[in-house]
């Protein structure tokens, strides 16, 4: 996947140092979302990548957040989602922004991000809406 192909949150990917960012776009690049999702499970670290990167094994957490993020926020909403689906997406992206859907409402949420993650919070308004109408069709 080209990386300018489609557009996706950046804003973690940016408050990594550069040599970690490049493991993260590299990973986000590479790897499915159900690598990402295993990784948060079992905080397995790819020593290797790390290495011919220099990059600290104390970084592997926050590159697998910023990588995680970016993978979930480059889904788009669409037909073949259900409302379940998005509303995994949905939580987990605010999660990772430590913005919890079980806390906060989705506009507080995209209030709160509007001026420092636009993207995300774009995305978070299109899913939002993609489940809203999901929901009433099947009411």
């Amino acid at each position: 996947m080209a990386l300018s192909e489609k557009k996706y949150e950046r804003h973690l990917l940016q408050e990594l140092p550069p040599n970690a960012r490049d493991v993260a776009e590299f990973l986000f690049s590479n790897k499915p979302l159900l690598f990402f999702l295993k990784q948060q499970a079992t905080a397995k670290v790819d020593h290797a990548l790390l290495e011919q990167s220099k990059v600290s094994p104390k970084l592997w957490p926050e590159i697998i957040q910023a990588a995680l993020l970016a993978k979930i926020t480059y889904f788009e909403p669409n037909p073949n989602l259900t409302a379940e689906q998005l509303e995994f997406l949905m939580e987990k992206a605010c999660d990772l922004v430590n913005m919890p859907m079980q806390q906060l409402s989705v506009e507080q949420i995209i209030e709160l991000t509007h001026n420092n993650m636009t993207w995300f919070a774009k995305w978070l308004h299109q899913m939002s809406a993609q489940r809203k109408k999901l929901t009433q069709r099947s009411k």
